[in-house]
């Protein structure tokens, strides 16, 4: 009879090897892919989960300085990324999410200065974004304001200034001004005769979930619209700018807007 010390040892040394056996199955093979230039320095390296990238990834110039360093998730870019000149400045510093640009992304110039910046939702432009003189950090050259309305990616203003912080051309299609307890909503949209604002409990993309949650007011002066709003208030409409063709008929054009700006 084996002696009741021995079988408990062999009862968990049975137990042990058949969880490390199906640990073993489920654990990925992790290896990392290497890539050389024709003058043997290391071009391109990334660890992989069942040939699947998956880790930490680098990227380099044939010098063999560093070019790109960044992460997969599963086969798909998660996390910072940055990039590099090759005197190893910082050339940019990117945000990822399910392969796609999300969060803020900065972009320089090789002298250090910011050369550019903004925020991606899911790949598209969002929000405010700036583009600067190389000469001076701090002056603006281009100011542009996007929206996101489903998968459409769109371009509301665009200011270009002088170095001197000097006002060069402007493209803007709206203006809004907070003034006591209403919004004062202006377009620059001299072909038209008149516009409509479409209040609506949009989402941050713009998506409706009923018409019902929609109110229109039509202005009073051709191209500015009072409505009211309080602190705290956000509000996401579109303005409809139309010239009337017939008793029946209009052209029109619409611009999107939230106020304030959640991005």
């Amino acid at each position: 009879m084996m002696p009741r010390t021995n079988y408990l040892i062999l009862v968990l040394l049975l137990v042990f090897n058949c969880n490390n056996k199906e640990r073993r199955e489920q654990s990925p093979v992790v290896t990392v892919s290497l890539k050389y230039y024709g003058n043997g320095n290391l071009k391109y390296e990334v660890e992989l989960a069942d040939t699947v990238p998956h880790g930490i990834f680098k990227e380099y110039y044939s010098n063999g300085q560093i070019k790109t360093k960044g992460r997969y998730v599963n086969g798909k870019l998660d996390g910072t990324a940055l990039c590099y000149y090759l005197d190893e400045k910082i050339k940019c510093v990117e945000l990822y999410s399910n392969n796609l640009l999300n969060g803020e992304s900065i972009y320089y110039y090789d002298n250090g200065n910011v050369e550019y910046k903004g925020k991606f939702y899911d790949g598209k432009k969002v929000g405010v974004h700036y583009e600067y003189f190389k000469e001076r950090n701090d002056a603006i050259k281009s100011r542009m304001e996007y929206v996101i309305v489903g998968s459409k990616n769109l371009l509301n203003s665009m200011t270009e200034y002088s170095i001197e912080g000097m006002t060069v051309k402007q493209t803007t299609n709206l203006k809004t001004t907070k003034n006591q307890n209403e919004l004062i909503i202006e377009v620059r949209e001299k072909e038209f005769d008149d516009i409509a604002v479409v209040i609506c409990d949009y989402d941050l993309l713009f998506n409706l979930d009923s018409l019902n949650s929609c109110d229109t007011t039509y202005s009073q002066n051709r191209h500015s619209i009072s409505i009211p709003f309080n602190v705290g208030d956000t509000v996401r409409g579109i303005i409809v700018n139309y010239e009337w063709i017939s008793d029946n008929q209009t052209v029109s054009k619409d611009i999107y807007f939230i106020y304030p700006n959640p991005w």
